[in-house]
């Protein structure tokens, strides 16, 4: 049996839960109460007849004023619904001065994470209007290593528009790997060119990036040492 967490009286039916209002006593379905915050699951106390009764004496009492809801000081007539904050919560709330069409206020605008400057009211992104042009056609390596696709392009144009190892064609659809020197860490002047997935993923971290390792594979490719070996036994 669904009782309500605010009387404990149990429900009529097992499958609707019930919410006492605040202001007429009486237990009611859960849909009979507006949202404060859906996220967190929470409702107003009051139902939604008494809430439209409570504001209709409100407009008509013109002695009434609405309270801060960060210090509970009253404040004047915002005219529309919002937030109500004074003007010291306002100070240090999150919410700017200017209003929605409706009334309640927008939360200030982050600072773009690109240049650090300030965004226009419609830019919803984190950067601003020119970082993100800047920003177009980059992966999450070129900005990684601070890179701009332009950088990209030049950087394949001098290995002749291939892999710089294999000298082969990347898989399709997809842009070279950028590799760089590990124990540089991932600055911009750490990198060492484009490679395509075998070389950078296979070919070279097999070799731990060792430059000796890699002559000597080429040695042994070269000059195989059974060869002669072979060719000496086989001889007596």
């Amino acid at each position: 049996m669904t009782t309500s967490k605010s009387s404990g009286e149990p429900s009529p039916t097992s499958n609707i839960p019930l919410r006492l209002c605040r202001l007429c006593g009486t237990n009611q379905p859960v849909e009979n109460f507006y949202w404060t915050d859906s996220s967190r699951r929470r409702r107003r106390g009051e139902c939604k007849q008494c809430l439209r009764v409570l504001k209709r004496v409100r407009r008509e009492d013109a002695e009434w004023r609405p309270s801060c809801s960060g210090c509970g000081t009253p404040i004047p007539r915002p005219g529309k619904g919002g937030r109500r904050l004074c003007a010291s919560c306002l100070d240090k709330s999150g919410y700017s001065d200017d209003r929605r069409p409706n009334g309640s206020r927008r939360l200030r605008m982050k600072p773009c994470w690109g240049c650090g400057g300030p965004k226009d009211r419609g830019e919803r992104s984190r950067y601003c209007a020119a970082c993100t042009t800047a920003r177009e056609g980059t992966t999450k390596g070129m900005r990684r290593f601070g890179l701009t696709r332009k950088d990209y392009d030049v950087m394949l144009a001098a290995q002749g528009g291939a892999c710089a190892i294999c000298h082969g064609e990347q898989r399709s659809g997809k842009l070279y790997c950028i590799d760089h020197e590990h124990s540089a860490g991932e600055w911009r002047d750490s990198v060492r060119g484009l490679l395509c997935d075998i070389c950078n993923y296979q070919r070279l971290s097999l070799f731990r990036d060792s430059p000796d390792l890699l002559r000597s594979a080429a040695t042994y490719l070269e000059n195989p040492p059974a060869r002669t070996v072979l060719d000496e036994s086989g001889s007596s």
